[in-house]
């Protein structure tokens, strides 16, 4: 016997995610993928990504452990916890970004066609009313 399937209710937050990473697409050139996720079990959220072979998912992961790493060190050497971290490849930018204190940003754009400080800007514009 076939359950009866109720579709998942939206949450103010996901449509806030959702929002935030419609205009951060249309704001830097060079997008390829972004995603809220859990601090806690780097669980996405939201994500969007426009480049098939992108495996959001794994960078979204290893981006957790990142983070989580990096709290751990802080509070172990009693300093504050990072703003952000990046990673920058021979052809990729990364960044994570804490935007609550369960919630962080991953995003990944194209080196050839963006840069730190523009993808820096449309984060902090973008976030902002979420970090509200």
């Amino acid at each position: 016997m076939l359950s009866h399937w109720e579709p998942r209710t939206v949450t103010a937050d996901e449509r806030a995610y959702q929002t935030a990473l419609a205009y951060l697409e249309q704001d830097l050139e060079g997008f390829i993928g972004a995603a809220f996720a859990d601090v806690g079990t780097a669980t996405i959220q939201v994500s969007h990504c426009v480049l098939p072979a992108f495996a959001l998912g794994r960078w979204v992961t290893a981006a957790g452990e990142m983070l989580r790493s990096q709290l751990h060190a802080m509070e172990a050497l009693r300093a504050s916890a990072p703003e952000e971290i990046v990673v920058t490849l021979d052809d990729q930018i990364h960044i994570v970004r804490r935007v609550l204190p369960d919630v962080f940003l991953f995003m990944a754009v194209t080196r050839e066609t963006s840069n730190l400080a523009l993808l820096k800007m449309a984060i902090r514009a973008r976030t902002a009313h979420i970090q509200e």
